[in-house]
């Protein structure tokens, strides 16, 4: 392993494949991976490359070339020629490679390739990445998918760490790396959905880094066999196939209190900060409705409304796509609120009824044990399931009271993990069970109860801490966010003051506006949330850093709420990107949404009447009422729906538009 041509990821290489111990760490990933000037030679990849050509088909590992005294001389193929054949590819697949001359190395220049492969650690990077791509498709030579897969994440997450680095030197190679770690993962884990899922979207953030309307120039694509078509549809596969279901209710929303949507608690200090900067004569609508919206939500509930109408002021020559995560550090840092609250102008407040602390203690409370439940709340019977819900009362001692005009009106009480009641015809012991949809209980003659609901007309719940001993806040969870599309957004979201939040918007802001000024607030989050956790996780196999049942790797001081909670879409924009629309007509959901958001909606011909019939809805809610919902409107159809109706017409339009 120390011949002095062998470059160190292929030592790696080498020594995984001998020793059968790929890095158990991430420490040992980097050491692994650490370049040593005396292991690189100036003349090739030594010992290496007789590993490759031992794959190599009879006849044709060797080439001939002009030596220096002109003499012909055999040489072994390159590892990029290598690590090419082994995927099946040859020069005659790049049309552009007919415009190079010389020897084939040549064509592996930094301006092919769009990457820095003549500073050692970028040559490393491709190494690894051909190894890793060699890897999916298996054959002679190729490693393991597991060992590529940690391997190629241990090199990316050295890479990434330096963001000024990537852009300048590899960024569609980065691109590529991240599509093939995530196909690697797939292969060799296929439960790691969460972890495929994140790094396909960091690999959209590196996407969007070129500024080439997120196409990848296709003469380093070619080089690299990357195209934003590996990823859009990837990524769109794995969300519709594999993470539809809310990670949140799988994780925690089986272990903690159910909060009323009206939820108070009154200590707590909430602002509602956004910016709403268009000029007085612009024609939007959003400049007349959103501020007054978000002044009456603020004033109903105690809030203090933070609404910016010209660009904030905040120093450093701060550019207006990084001014968002500027306010909300300003916010943060003046000690004035416990949690800070960003909506984007084009979020109207829909329901004025539902608070933001029920948001709070939803989504931040501390998971109880099971032993820990209220079971108060409404059953059905599996053996009766067309009978009357079965009523129950739990206190705060454990008894238990049961009602139903099927059973009368038993008592009982909970011990332990176990519920015993005494029925009229005896004594009966559940056990609690978890369900899909929530909490059942296993009786011991075969029949389940499951709970369909809390005993309580405003959506069921704790209305206070007081109503539920034992609720408290994890202090641990500082970020509420959102993701729909194609991944995590910054459209509405929401962060508690703590050490941790100002570290995280300040280093937001830093790679921003400094590391990286062609990312937006949305990429920075992103790559802070994502980008260390998910490359870690990736290094490890998910073994150490398994999160929850998913692995999914999310800091874990951040939380994804569910998207309607915070940024339900207009229902076309939710058509189109597949994504939670709002419903305030109990569609879908019993609640009315808290807001409605209207993703890239600028022509005001045609925006204005949306937002008008958003705002009409709103003032009605706030007085107590109800807007008509009218079903033959296109205009309360986009907005309200419901999803069907939309899908219908959209559909239609389309066909008729084909036709033209």
């Amino acid at each position: 392993l120390k011949h002095k041509g062998m470059p160190p990821c292929w030592a790696l290489c080498i020594s995984v494949a001998l020793c059968r111990s790929p890095p158990h760490t991430l420490a040992e990933a980097w050491e692994a991976t650490e370049i040593d000037a005396a292991l690189v030679a100036p003349d090739g990849v030594g010992g290496a490359v007789e590993r490759i050509n031992a794959s190599a088909p009879e006849g044709d590992a060797e080439e001939t070339q002009a030596g220096d005294e002109g003499e012909e001389q055999s040489r072994p193929l390159g590892a990029e020629e290598r690590g090419r054949a082994l995927i099946g590819m040859t020069p005659q697949d790049d049309k552009d490679w007919s415009d190079f001359e010389g020897p084939m190395e040549d064509i592996w220049e930094d301006s092919a390739l769009r990457c820095s492969v003549s500073r050692p650690e970028w040559a490393q990077y491709r190494h690894v990445y051909l190894l890793g791509n060699a890897a999916i498709g298996g054959g002679p030579g190729a490693e393991h998918p597991l060992t590529a897969a940690k391997m190629l994440a241990a090199v990316l997450l050295r890479r990434t760490s330096n963001l000024t680095d990537v852009v300048s030197s590899c960024n569609v190679g980065v691109v590529a790396g991240l599509e093939r770690l995530a196909r690697l993962v797939r292969l060799t884990n296929p439960d790691a959905s969460a972890l495929v899922y994140r790094l396909l979207q960091l690999a959209l953030v590196f996407i969007f880094t070129l500024r080439n309307a997120n196409r990848i120039p296709p003469s380093p694509g070619r080089l690299w066999q990357i195209s934003e078509q590996h990823v859009i549809p990837f990524i769109g596969h794995i969300k519709k196939t594999t993470m539809e279901q809310d990670q949140f209710s799988l994780v925690r929303g089986s272990h903690v209190h159910e909060i009323a949507p009206t939820f108070r608690a009154s200590e707590l200090r909430i602002a509602i900060v956004g910016i709403c900067a268009y000029p007085d004569d612009h024609p939007l609508a959003l400049k007349d409705i959103t501020p007054g919206n978000r002044e009456a939500y603020a004033e109903r509930h105690g809030y203090q409304s933070r609404m910016h109408t010209e660009p904030p002021v905040i120093g450093g020559n701060i550019q207006i796509q990084h001014a968002k995560l500027a306010t909300m550090l300003h916010y943060i840092l003046s000690g004035d609120f416990d949690w800070v609250v960003w909506f984007d102008c084009d979020s109207i407040i829909m329901n004025h009824h539902r608070t933001l602390d029920s948001i709070i203690y939803q989504y931040a409370q501390v998971p109880r044990s099971v032993t820990g439940r209220n079971l108060t709340g409404n059953w059905t019977d599996t053996w009766a399931p067309q009978d009357a819900p079965i009523e129950i009362f739990h206190s705060v001692n454990g008894s238990l009271l049961a009602r139903a005009p099927q059973i009368g009106e038993v008592s009982g009480k909970v011990v332990d993990t176990d519920v015993e009641v005494a029925f009229t015809s005896g004594a009966l012991k559940a056990q609690f069970q978890e369900a899909a949809d929530g909490l059942a209980l296993e009786w011991e003659n075969g029949a389940v109860w499951y709970r369909v609901s809390r005993d309580r007309e405003d959506g069921g719940g704790c209305l206070s801490v007081d109503d539920c001993p034992g609720l408290a806040l994890d202090p641990e969870i500082d970020l509420f966010i959102t993701e729909e599309g194609w991944g995590l957004s910054s459209a509405n979201w929401m962060i508690r003051r703590s050490a941790w939040s100002v570290q995280f918007l300040q280093r937001a802001l830093d790679v921003a506006h400094v590391e990286m000024p062609l990312f937006g607030d949305q990429d920075a989050i992103i790559y802070l949330l994502l980008n260390q956790q998910a490359l870690t996780a990736a290094a490890m196999g998910c073994e150490e850093t398994r999160r929850q049942e998913m692995c999914d790797p999310l800091d874990h001081h951040a939380v994804i709420v569910p998207q309607f909670e915070l940024n339900s879409y207009d229902q076309l924009n939710a058509l189109t990107m597949d994504c939670d629309g709002f419903d305030g007509y109990g569609f879908q959901r019993r609640v009315p949404d808290l807001l409605i958001t209207f993703p890239q909606c600028k022509d005001p011909d045609y925006c204005n009447d949306l937002f008008r019939a958003a705002d009409e809805y709103s003032q009605m809610n706030l007085r107590g009422e109800t807007l008509p919902h009218e079903g033959s409107n296109w205009v309360h159809l986009r907005v309200f729906g419901p999803l069907d109706a939309v899908r219908h017409l959209y559909n239609q339009q389309r066909a008729e538009e084909d036709q033209y």
